[in-house]
């Protein structure tokens, strides 16, 4: 397609992009779901990547002491039940 990346803006969370760019021409590149959830305000549109990229794999990971803890299993399992189609 002969489209070159340029990084022109770093922020310190991917949340704080969301009012950076409402009011210019850039072009940020999410997970979908995150997407919509953020453009809900009608100031961004969300629109397909004309080219495929690779997925990516999310991890979780905590002290084993809480392995054993009631609330540990609860918000592991709530987490896996909604990451599982992400």
């Amino acid at each position: 397609m002969g489209l070159q990346r340029k990084i022109v803006l770093r922020v310190p969370h991917f949340t704080s992009l969301f009012s950076s760019i409402a009011t210019t021409d850039l072009v940020l590149a999410l997970p979908t779901r995150v997407a919509k959830a953020f453009a809900s305000d009608g100031r961004m549109k969300v629109l397909p990547l004309p080219f495929q990229i690779q997925s990516f794999d999310v991890n979780l990971y905590w002290y084993p002491h809480a392995e054993d803890s009631g609330a540990q299993q609860w918000f592991c399992d709530t987490l896996r039940r909604t990451l599982s189609d992400v």
